[in-house]
């Protein structure tokens, strides 16, 4: 199956059949092609027409475009912009009525991970990116939109790096794509994100790192609810973090749903708290039997954090999904 290309550049494509594999030297970017079956086939244009292979079949084909970077001087599969629409990823490929799905991910990645997920943004917001002074966090917003986008581009059939978002006037962001039905919203805390895409209704979604905070009882005081203040207040102390953090991410969690930011006031609807306690919304002020239409749920991101997704259908089922690192989604294809 190998085939001689004149030894231009430094490009190196893997072709991998199943268990067959060839190297190859090419002078430009290649196509990829990523069946149903999760077979990857790196070609070359110059090879030919892969749809002559007898294992090739029409219905699953899936062609993408990638580029090449070095690390450690090895040359290695890099998906671009468009490449990484086809990176598979824990999870489904099509969401189905009544479902919420959320994707939590560390915001770990290599450089060349980094740097993958950078050539997915719209202009806009790599101009965001650039004003993070701390490369952390300027690494964080980069792999988190990249996460977005590659996850939102699954359900969109496009690439990552087309996708375009409007903003709401507190900043949510939708997709400017009014013909599609994809409600998702993102989270993220102190190194890990978490995502929740979902179809034909508004999602939020809200995660927070368990942390000492010394005025932890006057920020409940001044933002919980005056029920959810007494409740909090009448735990046991070792329980009261955890419990202040329940609340919290669920009240975040709401707000984001509805898309008001800081115009609505947190202390103006009430959510459970206590552990062991189901996580629900209890009561919206002037809204009467407006909380029986919601439905508030909570997951675990990881150890010491809390985590909750919330949406406007007490009929969905929320199905999370765990994705080690950034270079688990982005860098599926391994070094060369």
């Amino acid at each position: 199956m190998a085939s001689c290309i004149p030894k231009r550049s430094a490009f190196f494509i893997l072709l991998s059949l199943r268990r067959q594999r060839a190297c190859f030297t090419v002078r430009s970017a290649a196509t990829v092609l990523i069946f149903a079956s999760g077979s990857y086939y790196y070609l070359p244009s110059a090879l030919g027409d892969l749809t002559k292979h007898p294992r090739f079949r029409t219905r699953d084909k899936v062609v993408i475009r990638f580029v090449t970077t070095v690390r450690n001087n090895t040359y290695a599969l890099v998906p671009d912009g468009l490449g990484a629409s086809r990176v598979p990823a824990t999870g489904p490929t099509r969401i189905i009525d009544h479902e919420v799905h959320v994707w939590c991910i560390k915001l770990y990645g290599e450089p060349s991970t980094v740097a993958i997920a950078y050539s997915m943004l719209s202009e806009d917001e790599r101009e965001r990116s650039a004003r993070f002074r701390l490369p952390s966090l300027l690494s964080a917003f980069v792999l988190s939109r990249g996460i977005l986008r590659v996850l939102l581009a699954r359900f969109c059939d496009c690439a990552p790096s087309d996708l375009k978002f409007t903003y709401g006037q507190q900043g949510k962001p939708f997709l400017a794509d009014s013909g599609c039905p994809i409600g998702f919203n993102m989270s993220h805390s102190d190194g890990i994100a978490a995502c929740a895409i979902t179809v034909g209704r508004e999602v939020g979604v809200d995660i927070e790192r368990h942390r000492f905070l010394p005025d932890m009882e006057q920020i409940a005081g001044r933002f919980f609810s005056p029920m959810e203040y007494r409740e909090l207040m009448s735990l046991a102390e070792l329980e009261r973090e955890g419990a202040f953090f329940n609340c919290w991410v669920r009240k975040e969690a709401f707000i984001k749903a509805l898309g008001g930011g800081l115009s609505i006031p947190l202390d103006s609807f009430q959510v459970s708290l206590a552990p062991g306690q189901p996580s629900t919304l209890v009561h919206v002020r002037d809204k009467r039997g407006e909380a029986r239409e919601w439905s508030i749920q909570e997951f675990s991101p990881s150890l010491g954090y809390s985590g909750a997704v919330a949406f406007k259908d007490r009929r969905c089922v929320v199905r999370v999904h765990t994705i080690g690192n950034a270079n688990e989604m982005f860098q599926r294809t391994a070094w060369l």
